[in-house]
């Protein structure tokens, strides 16, 4: 549940993030006023490095509740601090390898593909997956208990807590991201008679 809806909120607010800041294309250098040396413009909507950015924004913001929401001292965050960005790094690593594979399946079950694959090629994919997912699993397991290792039962018990509100937020900016205003269409009027 959590990685699919941080993957979700990302793609969505990526391409808002990115389209919003991005404003007109600045002039070239062949053009009047233009400027050898512009500012470097905000990456494509959806692009690896969007993505990248919004969900580095997103994890800091983790970051710096999670002290307070946990009661930790100065000293106990700096412990909890690096456990914390490894098990945030071995999530998006995890999400953005299953991604990558649930594509790949999606092309090759393309009812449109010209060239469908074999079974064994199918069946190689899957497992691939369901590797990985196990793989992930393991990984992000080891990654918490070194999170856990540094907290006490109480905030153990609390961060799980957190970590749910946390992704709340993210599946409500996600929804308010989806609910742009649908365009006014003019309703003609019915001809007089």
């Amino acid at each position: 549940m959590l990685i699919t809806a941080t993957a979700l909120v990302l793609s969505v607010l990526a391409g808002r993030d990115a389209a919003a800041q991005a404003g007109p294309p600045p002039s070239g250098p062949g053009r009047a006023g233009g400027q050898r040396n512009a500012p470097p413009t905000a990456p494509p909507p959806g692009s690896p490095r969007a993505v990248a950015e919004v969900q580095e924004v997103l994890d800091s913001r983790v970051l710096t509740l999670a002290q307070k929401e946990l009661r930790m001292s100065d000293e106990q965050y700096l412990q909890f601090f690096r456990p914390m960005r490894n098990l945030q790094a071995v999530r998006r690593g995890h999400q953005m390898q299953r991604t990558r594979l649930l594509m790949a399946l999606r092309r090759m079950t393309n009812p449109q593909n010209d060239n469908p694959p074999t079974d064994v090629d199918l069946d190689a994919r899957v497992k691939e997956l369901s590797d990985l997912e196990a793989q992930m699993s393991q990984d992000e397991r080891r990654a918490l208990l070194a999170v856990d290792a540094t907290l006490t039962p109480f905030q153990r018990a609390r961060f799980r807590i957190f970590e749910e509100q946390m992704e709340q937020q993210k599946l409500r900016m996600l929804t308010q991201a989806m609910k742009a205003p649908a365009p006014k269409v003019p309703v003609p009027k019915p001809p007089k008679h």
